[in-house]
């Protein structure tokens, strides 16, 4: 999974300049460049039997100039904010926009948001990918969160989507309720009397993240493929956080390598909390599987920047405030310097 953003023409990037917040701005200089407007992505659904991944927000493309007497304007789409187990569906991103005399708007749309089922087995589409707008370059559409279908297994979960940096964003793994061999991706198994399908989340240009899914999710690095250092590393652990506790997310897993989708996780403990991992930047988070009693966290991780989170089931039907979906990535502007004039 090799990642390879501007530098068209025989260019390199000079410089790499990422926006995560809403602002107005004028560069230091006149340039080229080239732009990448990212939506948030929508964050998963939470419920008994069925809850699916969000959408990846949008992601539009342009080779510009901008002039240094110009004074842009930066609005920053934020992720779907997760949900608890009541059910719900999740909810949408929002819009991310950059504009400014000379240059068409921008827009990198929302992802929208995974869905939930209180029925067993059965089909359940996963949030929409965010549509984009403006790009010269490039409109691409964001992946979609997993869906489910089939009626084989009694609770089914998946991933949210991967936004699409230079072509369509990759949809997170679908999972289906017949029986069916795990993969690097997806699992089908009984455990504790419980038949469960879980997906993973998306990862950038269609890589999945492989040999890093066990029952109590332990990791396995020798598959992840890692970006070089520089440039968008910056923007690693683009989550813009939870509105929980914020020591949920400071566990042994930290955030993947960007592009990197996070993996399903799994327990069948009513006493045992578990939380998912965030996913690197613009990937999407995996779905999570738990039955915790309030008290006990059961928590999907946040998607990377602009990537739809996973969905989370709580299968002893809890109206538990800890048993939460995965947050959307919050939405960026992302500028290679490719000449200063």
């Amino acid at each position: 999974m090799t990642f390879k953003f501007g530098g068209g023409g025989g260019k390199s990037v000079l410089q790499n300049i990422s926006f995560i917040n809403s602002t107005t701005w004028s560069p230091a200089q006149d340039m080229h460049c080239k732009i990448y407007v990212v939506g948030g992505g929508g964050s998963g659904g939470a419920g008994q039997y069925i809850a699916t991944g969000g959408g990846a927000g949008g992601c539009a493309v342009t080779t510009a100039d901008l002039d240094a007497s110009t004074t842009y304007t930066i609005t920053i789409g934020v992720g779907g904010l997760p949900v608890v187990h009541g059910p719900s569906n999740g909810n949408a991103g929002n819009n991310t926009t950059f504009s400014g005399t000379g240059i068409s708007t921008m827009t990198g749309s929302a992802g929208q948001a995974g869905l939930y089922s209180t029925s067993s087995g059965g089909a359940k589409t996963g949030g929409a990918g965010g549509a984009a707008s403006g790009g010269t370059y490039g409109n691409f559409t964001g992946g979609a969160g997993g869906a489910t279908s089939g009626s084989g297994a009694a609770y089914m979960v998946t991933g949210g989507g991967a936004v699409g940096l230079w072509d369509t964003g990759t949809s997170a793994p679908g999972v289906a309720g017949s029986a069916a061999a795990s993969t690097d991706t997806t699992m089908f198994l009984s455990a504790g009397g419980y038949t469960i399908a879980a997906g993973s989340g998306a990862s950038v240009g269609g890589t999945f993240l492989t040999r890093y899914h066990s029952a109590t999710g332990t990791a396995d690095l020798d598959d992840v493929v890692r970006h070089p250092v520089g440039g968008f590393l910056s923007l690693i652990a683009g989550g813009q956080g939870m509105d929980t506790d914020p020591q949920l997310y400071q566990t042994s897993y930290a955030a993947l390598p960007m592009g990197v989708g996070a993996p399903y996780r799994y327990q069948t403990s009513a006493t045992a909390s578990i939380i998912g991992q965030q996913a690197g930047a613009f990937a999407g988070s995996g779905g999570l599987f738990s039955g915790t009693v309030p008290g006990y966290w059961g928590v999907s991780g946040p998607a990377g920047i602009g990537g739809g989170g996973g969905g989370v089931i709580n299968y002893a039907n809890q109206t538990n405030a800890d048993s939460k979906s995965g947050q959307g990535g919050v939405g960026c502007v992302l500028i290679e310097v490719l000449e200063y004039k």
